[in-house]
């Protein structure tokens, strides 16, 4: 009789951490999925955006895709302020000669004015480090032809 009831105990235990582990796991789930705000598409974020991905700071977005969250946004400008450090020596490095340097310096202002309208902004966001941006794949594609024919000749000069 002890052995029977032992086997049950085992199982109640088994499924109670099981059910533990299930609630604990998506609480955490829920903190991390809360929804921030829509940008408009109107908004002139999106026209800085561009200007900081024209100007190689930002190499991950999709200019077609929006509207962005403001957490989206907020990714973005911290992968601006990761590149900047590049951007700022290849605009004000030494290989500049003196008459690209008045030209690189003006984009240079130009793009800081932006990133710390940008800053400014979404400081709130930007101070929070609660957001963890997972992304498994790096970059994928994917590539197929299949010909069910030989090669075909072609006239060059087809009389038109």
């Amino acid at each position: 009789m002890t052995g029977w009831v032992f086997s049950i105990m085992r199982v109640c235990v088994k499924n109670l951490v099981f059910y533990i582990f299930v609630i604990l796991f998506s609480m955490a789930s829920l903190e991390s999925a809360q929804a921030t705000g829509i940008v408009p598409l109107n908004d002139p974020v999106y026209r800085h955006l561009d200007k900081l991905v024209a100007h190689g700071l930002i190499k991950t977005r999709i200019s077609s895709q929006g509207p962005y969250t403001r957490r989206e946004i907020v990714f973005f400008i911290q992968e601006a302020l990761n590149h900047y450090p590049a951007f700022e020596k290849k605009y004000l490095g030494p290989e500049v000669s003196f008459d690209q340097s008045s030209g690189r310096l003006l984009s240079k202002v130009y793009i800081d004015r932006i990133l710390e309208r940008l800053q400014k902004r979404f400081h709130k966001e930007l101070e929070n480090k609660k957001f963890v941006k997972f992304s498994p794949l790096e970059n994928l594609s994917f590539s197929y032809q299949y010909l069910d024919q030989g090669p075909v000749t072609v006239d060059p000069n087809n009389g038109l």
